[in-house]
C-alpha cells in the first residue's frame, strides 16, 4: 500500500508538471488540445472507471489549470481572449495589426482556401505551396506574411494546396483510422493521440517539417 500510494503521489506530481509546461508555452493549440484530453478523460471516468484515485487526479487537473491561468500566467487567457476578439470580428482581418497571430492566420488561411479554390481536386504539386502563398501574399499586399514566407499555418490547407482534396482525404485518413481504433478497444490514452495530432494540424503545417513528420509518422504508426 505504501509502495502503491507513493506511485499515484508520484503521478500526480508529474502530471501537474505537465500541465504548468503547457500552459508555460503560451500556445492557444496546446491549451485547447490539453481542454480535449482533460474531457475525455472526465468522460472515461464516468462511464468505465471505478476509483477514486482516477477522479482525483482529474480534479487536481482542473483546479492547477485554473489556478495557473487565473492567478500564475494571464498571458494565456490574454491570447485565448484576443483569439476570440478576432474571430468576432473576422470580417475585418484586412484592416488588423499584422502582429496579432490569429488575425495574421486568419488572412492566411483565408488566401489559401482561394488557392485550394482554384485546384481543388490535384492541387498545384508537393512542395509548391510555399511559393505559391508567397506569391499570394505579395498580389494581396500582405507584405508581413510575404517577408516572413509563411506557410498555411494548417496541415490541412497546406496539404490541399499541394495536393487538393485528396491530399485532405489522406490526412484525414490518417487521422481517424487510430481514432476509431482506440475507441473500439477503449483505450483513451492512445485516442488522445489522434485529437492531439488532429488539433495541432489546424494550427500548423506540421509535415512541412522534418521533426513534424518524425513526430507524426512515430505516433500514428
Amino acid at each position: 500500500n505504501g509502495a502503491s500510494n507513493q506511485k499515484k503521489a508520484g503521478s500526480i506530481l508529474l502530471l501537474c508538471f505537465a500541465l504548468i509546461l503547457i500552459i508555460l508555452t503560451n500556445s492557444k493549440a496546446a491549451i485547447l488540445t490539453l481542454g480535449i484530453v482533460l474531457i475525455l478523460y472526465f468522460v472515461k471516468i464516468l462511464l468505465f472507471d471505478k476509483k477514486g484515485i482516477a477522479f482525483l487526479i482529474f480534479s487536481i487537473s482542473i483546479i492547477i489549470i485554473f489556478l495557473s491561468l487565473v492567478f500564475f500566467f494571464p498571458k494565456p487567457v490574454d491570447r485565448i481572449s484576443i483569439a476570440y476578439e478576432s474571430l468576432k470580428n473576422k470580417d475585418n482581418t484586412k484592416s488588423t495589426d499584422d502582429s496579432n497571430g490569429t488575425r495574421l492566420r486568419l488572412m492566411i488561411w483565408e488566401e489559401a482556401l482561394d488557392l485550394i479554390k482554384e485546384k481543388p481536386f490535384l492541387g498545384y504539386g508537393t512542395g509548391s505551396s510555399k511559393s505559391i502563398l508567397t506569391e499570394k501574399y505579395k498580389q494581396k499586399g500582405m507584405s508581413f506574411a510575404e517577408k516572413g514566407k509563411y506557410n498555411a499555418h494548417n496541415q490541412f490547407l497546406q496539404s490541399g494546396i499541394e495536393n487538393g482534396m485528396f491530399g485532405i482525404i489522406t490526412l484525414l485518413v490518417l487521422i481517424l483510422i487510430p481514432f476509431f481504433i482506440a475507441i473500439k478497444y477503449k483505450n483513451f490514452i492512445a485516442l488522445g493521440i489522434p485529437i492531439l495530432i488532429g488539433v495541432n494540424f489546424l494550427f500548423e503545417s506540421m509535415l512541412g517539417l522534418q521533426s513534424g513528420i518524425i513526430y507524426t509518422g512515430f505516433f500514428l504508426s
